[in-house]
């Protein structure tokens, strides 16, 4: 359930690019923006309605896709909604530059730490990798976003690239969990129940 959510923005971004191309091609982008903002707000009803657990990260995201959509339809510019796609995952590599430096620890190591005992070093590694995926996300959307403007590419190239952001995430999940799971301990098992103590010797 919560993976088709997920995809629901997604999905509605290109049925609404798909519906532009055939009506308005030259506002397909305009139509893809209103499709987001629709498969955003359809996805936090489900959660709501079906009282589902939301993680942080698919709510905040969901809330920059609809700021980012509603300033391309308002401003009738697409570079907003297309640079959503460099903006958030440089935030979220400067985010897990960041978050050792101040709290000392990895974020991942902060959230899973207690369910998972990793080596400090395998953490680190877990972190680097979610910085380069995502500085590589932000700047491949940049190149092509930079060779739609010269005309080199169509907005096809743009939409493609989304869908394909979203299979390459799950492909770097799966990735990461292995990872994990070769070099982890999960602390699952229940924990032993206390020795009973005891019997006091009796005293002569």
């Amino acid at each position: 359930m919560h993976s088709l959510l997920e995809f629901l923005p997604l999905a509605t971004l290109v049925i609404g690019f798909l519906l532009g191309k055939a009506i308005s091609p030259d506002e397909a982008m305009i139509y893809l923006s209103y499709g987001a903002a629709i498969g955003t707000v359809l996805q936090f009803a489900i959660y709501k309605i079906t009282k589902l657990p939301m993680q942080k990260m698919t709510f905040y995201t969901g809330i920059l896709l609809l700021v980012f959509a509603t300033a391309t339809i308002v401003l009738k510019n697409d570079i907003f909604i297309k640079s959503k796609l460099t903006i958030i995952p440089w935030g979220f590599a400067i985010f897990f530059y960041l978050y050792p430096i101040f709290k000392g620890q990895t974020f991942l190591q902060d959230m899973l730490g207690s369910q998972i005992t990793l080596a400090k070093k395998h953490w680190s590694v877990v972190n680097w990798a979610w910085i380069i995926y995502n500085v590589l996300v932000g700047l491949i959307n940049a190149i092509i976003m930079w060779n739609i403007a010269l005309d080199l590419l169509s907005d096809d190239a743009w939409v493609i690239y989304r869908v394909a952001t979203f299979g390459s995430s799950l492909v770097f999940v799966i990735l990461q969990t292995v990872y994990i799971f070769k070099f982890g301990q999960f602390d699952t098992a229940d924990k032993p129940a206390d020795k009973p103590a005891d019997k006091p010797q009796n005293q002569e």
